[in-house]
């Protein structure tokens, strides 16, 4: 994956993966077949994880551009009226649950302690 907005081939590796799991099964290698669905186990909790911070970072961005369009509202004009002090308290609470997410990212994709 060279390219940064490549998807992983996850859908491919579930799929080789089953393929696996049923020629083992056809030609009898069960032990290489327990091997096969421990890994399809690993895979499936993978993908929840991945799809896990998809949506986070969704509802960061869903965040930032609402935050973005109360704050284009209010400045359209050059200034602050005190009639729009609760729109930009509104987009304040965009920023923060932006933030608030952007930190779960951040935490989440923290790489784990390496087995040695």
């Amino acid at each position: 994956m060279s390219d940064a907005t490549q998807q992983p081939p996850l859908p491919e590796m579930g799929e080789y993966l089953v393929n696996l799991e049923q020629r083992c099964t056809v030609r009898g290698w069960f032990a290489a077949k327990l091997h096969v669905g421990v890994l399809r186990d690993i895979f499936a909790d993978l993908s929840a994880w991945l799809s896990g911070i998809g949506r986070k970072a969704y509802d960061a961005e869903q965040a930032d551009a609402e935050a973005e369009k109360i704050l284009s509202a209010a400045l359209a004009d050059g200034r602050i009226d005190a009639d729009e002090i609760p729109a930009l308290r509104r987009a304040l609470a965009h920023v923060r649950r932006s933030r608030e997410c952007d930190r779960a990212l951040s935490t989440e994709l923290t790489p784990p302690v390496s087995i040695k």
